[in-house]
């Protein structure tokens, strides 16, 4: 959290108006209001006042704690990332462990734990079994702390694949049913199905099937070069432009609701791999519209909606559980986290750039998130 949000945060827990704390700190509650919203920042001595008087470091007032953890956990992924690409994954092991000791409750590292775990096996010393059922082990970790249904799913799927090239079958067939029981269960319950119930039914695993689809492409087009570094740039974009035109094609009256999320993630890659071809025009075209698609999904009432496409009219969206959790937010983290890259760097100057962060910027001022 940034030093605006911190010191509003603090003053709510003080119970304490803006003017309240102005009178504690002997300045206007005009100054309070624009600390608050990130029109101005005080100088050292009240920074340090500040943080005397909520009894708290300067380091958690200023927000450093969180920019050191991103920052490290930044060097984590480069390090990561530089592994897989030379077939190293048995590398990645003992850094994470050591890693996970400063960050146990991070699922992504547990995540990446297990994937090196496997890889380890898959791709190098194939007679080491023990190291699949290591793997095994911390997906199934993963499965006891995590309650999001796409990391369970793959977590699953790791599991399904650990068992396989372990030589154990059964267990594998067991594991895999988990990633697909559900959907499978459904496609085969619509055929004994009439009516409104039919109808319903197909709908539902119309858009399972597509939104499946559409990680899969996402996991094709490999964005992060991990899996293949011999496909070129061009061809990474154009499989995650294929995953657009499907959603795009699923929901035609453009009502994404949920999906707004997805469609966001998917123009921000797109985006990055268009710097990365230097074609900066659509590279700010794509960075636009996941600008547009990450406010579209914060503005979503805490409600339930439905869906109007052909495809899709009736289906209900429950927006609750995203709108209810702050680390679903998408406009904090493009401002605040990707377009502050040096990727971005030569387009920071143009206009272009500068109405997106301007447009996300008046819709993350003055909210406070979880991050």
């Amino acid at each position: 959290m940034t030093f605006s949000q911190n010191i509003k945060r603090l003053r709510k827990i003080r119970n304490l108006t803006q003017d309240a704390l102005s009178r504690e700190l002997g300045v206007s509650y005009q100054t309070i209001s624009k600390w608050e919203c990130g029109d101005s920042f005080p100088d050292l001595g009240m920074v340090m006042n500040i943080a005397y008087y909520f009894e708290v470091s300067l380091d958690e007032l200023c927000g450093m704690d969180e920019v050191r953890n991103q920052r490290k956990y930044d060097e984590i992924k480069t390090v990561l990332l530089k592994n897989y690409r030379e077939n190293r994954a048995e590398d990645n092991i003992g850094f994470l462990k050591e890693q996970l000791k400063s960050f146990p409750d991070n699922i992504d590292l547990w995540f990446e734990l297990g994937r090196s775990q496997f890889l380890t096996n898959v791709n190098g010393d194939e007679s080491n079994k023990d190291i699949l059922y290591d793997a095994i082990d911390t997906f199934k970790y993963i499965l006891s702390i995590s309650d999001n249904n796409k990391i369970r799913s793959q977590a699953s799927y790791f599991i399904s694949l650990s068992y396989y090239y372990g030589g154990n079958a059964d267990e594998a067939l067991n594991a895999a049913k988990e990633v697909q029981y559900g959907l499978d269960r459904n496609i085969v319950l619509s055929t004994a199905l009439s009516g409104n119930d039919r109808d319903e039914c197909l709908r539902n695993n119309i858009t399972a099937l597509c939104a499946q689809l559409c990680n899969q492409l996402r996991e094709y087009s490999d964005p992060d070069v991990i899996y293949n570094y011999m496909r070129v740039d061009y061809e990474r974009r154009m499989i995650l432009e294929k995953a657009v035109s499907l959603l795009e094609w699923l929901y035609e009256d453009g009502d994404f609701l949920s999906v707004h999320k997805d469609m966001s993630d998917l123009y921000r890659v797109i985006g990055a791999i268009y710097m990365h071809e230097n074609n900066h025009d659509q590279a700010l075209k794509a960075l636009d519209k996941a600008a547009d698609h990450a406010i579209a999904f914060d503005n979503l009432p805490k409600d339930k909606l439905s869906h109007t496409s052909l495809l899709v009219r009736g289906m209900v969206d429950d927006l609750s559980g995203f709108i209810d959790d702050s680390s679903n937010n998408m406009s904090f983290p493009l401002l605040n986290g990707y377009l502050t890259q040096e990727r971005y760097d030569p387009i920071r100057r143009r206009k272009e750039f500068n109405d997106i962060r301007q447009k996300l910027k008046a819709q993350t001022d003055g909210k406070e998130f979880g991050f």
